[in-house]
């Protein structure tokens, strides 16, 4: 009963009735978002803590840490945090914490170290200045993924022999517990996400295509010297898993065609869906309303709603070629990073 209008071209009514742009254009049914930063190199997460969002980028060698002011969104300039002239940053390992950033920073062949950056030096106006050093792998050694909470980095750590082996750093003194020893298929692939007492990660399935798994949660001792305690999470099985959230009391995981529940009690589907396009869901964010998920071939972000059974809306695509598109949003923005090292935001 209302007026007619074309959704592949209308701010207004973008790809569906109702569906406003905010200050960007529509084109073919999909909002244009806007971005910031240069093209690069690769992208990886996105974090949002006070007036800023930081993201990293990832150079042939070396690579900075960037932020950008939420206030001066859309006609915002980045401005670099940190960075680095050795080997480079290790893909996608930005992680936010309340005290600061952490990430991976490689130094050689194998050799990777943790560095931090404590939030008042992030925010600060002027020269970068040089982020900290919490750990380092030994000769030989790596630490190809790792998880950080308030209290506690977990590491993975891998190196001669078959080395695989789960560490705990404590962060309020720096004191290191070696742990658990992941299986040959654990924590190997796919995100980390670490609570007070321990870590979750994926486990590839050993009898199914590398991109099959399901997921295990690794409790580190309360007393030195005693063991790690390993469980499967059940989840069942995910194909293509993807980001892993904390989402309140509980853990938010995306697969391909699913979303799922994890808390004390059995897990849940929050939602199944199978937005089109190919390739995994990789980037995960929420909000009071709604869930965010990107896609990795398309370069697609969806918003899927927290409540009802709406099918997923295709709200951007962003024009970039690269992979590993993560999300994060605040009140005013959707923001989301491609493989070529801009920041693309859309107004809410």
């Amino acid at each position: 009963g209302g007026a007619c209008v074309d959704t592949r071209v209308d701010p207004d009514h973008c790809g569906a009735c109702g569906h406003r742009c905010n200050d960007t254009r529509c084109d073919e049914g999909l909002c244009v978002p806007g971005e910031v930063g240069t093209i690069s190199g690769g992208a990886g997460n996105v974090h949002v803590h006070g007036d800023f969002a930081y993201w990293m980028v990832r150079l042939d060698r070396g690579g900075t840490v960037l932020r950008v002011r939420l206030a001066d969104l859309p006609r915002a300039t980045a401005a670099v945090v940190a960075a680095s002239d050795a080997a480079g940053l290790v893909w996608n390992s930005l992680q936010a914490t309340a005290r600061g950033l952490y990430w991976l920073d490689r130094q050689g062949a194998s050799l990777t170290r943790v560095l931090f950056l404590p939030w008042a030096s992030a925010e600060k106006d002027g020269p970068p200045e040089a982020p900290q050093q919490v750990f380092a792998a030994g000769d030989g050694e790596s630490v190809p993924r790792f998880a950080a909470s308030d209290e506690y980095l977990f590491l993975f750590l891998t190196g001669p022999n078959n080395l695989r082996r789960l560490v705990r750093v404590t962060v309020a003194d720096g004191t290191t517990l070696m742990g658990g020893r992941p299986g040959t298929t654990e924590c190997g692939s796919g995100d980390m996400l670490a609570d007070g007492t321990g870590v979750y990660c994926f486990a590839v399935l050993p009898s199914s295509p590398t991109r099959v798994a399901t997921l295990r949660r690794f409790e580190s001792p309360p007393v030195p010297g005693t063991a790690w305690q390993s469980a499967p999470v059940d989840v069942g099985v995910l194909l293509d898993p993807g980001g892993i959230r904390r989402d309140g009391t509980s853990v938010l995981v995306l697969g391909t065609n699913a979303l799922l529940r994890v808390g004390s009690g059995p897990p849940s589907a929050v939602r199944t869906f199978d937005p089109p396009g190919q390739g995994p869901n990789v980037g995960l964010a929420a909000d009071a309303d709604a869930f965010y998920v990107t896609r990795e071939q398309g370069s697609l972000l969806y918003r899927i709603p927290r409540q009802g059974d709406e099918p997923p809306l295709l709200v951007a695509k962003a024009p970039i070629t690269g992979r590993e598109m993560r999300v994060a949003t605040t009140p005013e923005w959707i923001l989301f990073t491609g493989g070529d090292g801009r920041l693309f935001f859309l107004r809410r």
